[in-house]
């Protein structure tokens, strides 16, 4: 008996390596951004929990809702049984030491402070759902199209721009922020680009006499929030 369970010992071991790294099939997404960049990778369909932002692409809308933009049930979470959670840094430490003792695989993907970030974690979001041949011709097709946008700017010309990203209080784009990098390779000149907070008064904005004004995509010109707004590499 023990000569049996010898031999067989490293086929067990193997099976449990392969299935170890076998791609997820019940994730739960804490982040509108990695909800939709899911979908654009064709996993949609393993989505089993999201948040109540997540409302892009229209199927997010019908996953179960497990969190706000900051507060996680943790509860509805452990029931849903995922092999795998994704979260950005907006999730609070303390629920990701949480859910990790509740032993959840938990992969957490900081903001993105440029458009590089933005496409590593992405890459890095693909390998880790068996995706990575998508992601690559994603990630090809999104740089193609942004040297396309760069070979029609003027090198003598740098336009002042601001970057609304909400209305009420009056909220923009600052340095060291991917918006902010996008401005800049571009070709324009964010005038947020040396300001410590987001939060900028009306009379300051107009001061600085913007030559192009810009809506995030999270905001209509009535202050109400669109739904088709990500930061993934498309």
């Amino acid at each position: 008996m023990r000569k049996k369970l010898v031999s067989i010992l490293p086929l067990l071991l193997w099976v449990s390596v392969c299935l170890g790294n076998q791609p997820p099939t019940r994730i739960i997404s804490l982040a509108p951004s990695l909800t939709q960049e899911i979908f654009l990778l064709g996993s949609g369909h393993r989505l089993v929990g999201d948040t109540r932002y997540c409302v892009v692409p229209e199927a997010a809308k019908h996953v179960e809702k497990v969190a706000t933009a900051m507060e996680v049930n943790v509860e509805k979470v452990v029931r849903l049984r995922p092999d795998l959670v994704v979260a950005t840094s907006l999730t609070s430490p303390e629920t990701i030491t949480t859910l990790k003792k509740m032993g959840l695989k938990v992969e957490v993907f900081p903001q993105p402070l440029n458009y590089d970030q933005i496409c590593e974690q992405f890459m890095r979001l693909a390998s880790r759902l068996g995706k990575t041949k998508c992601a690559d011709s994603i990630v090809a097709a999104s740089k193609e199209r942004l040297n396309a946008l760069r070979s029609k700017h003027t090198p003598t010309f740098h336009p002042a721009v601001f970057m609304e990203i909400g209305t009420k209080p009056l909220f923009t784009a600052i340095g060291g922020t991917f918006l902010d990098d996008f401005i800049t390779q571009l070709g324009g000149n964010n005038i947020a680009h040396s300001a410590t907070s987001g939060s900028i008064p009306g009379r300051k904005c107009c001061a600085k006499t913007p030559m192009s004004s810009s809506l995030s995509p999270w905001e209509s010109p009535a202050g109400k929030k669109r739904s088709d707004g990500n930061n993934s590499p498309s």
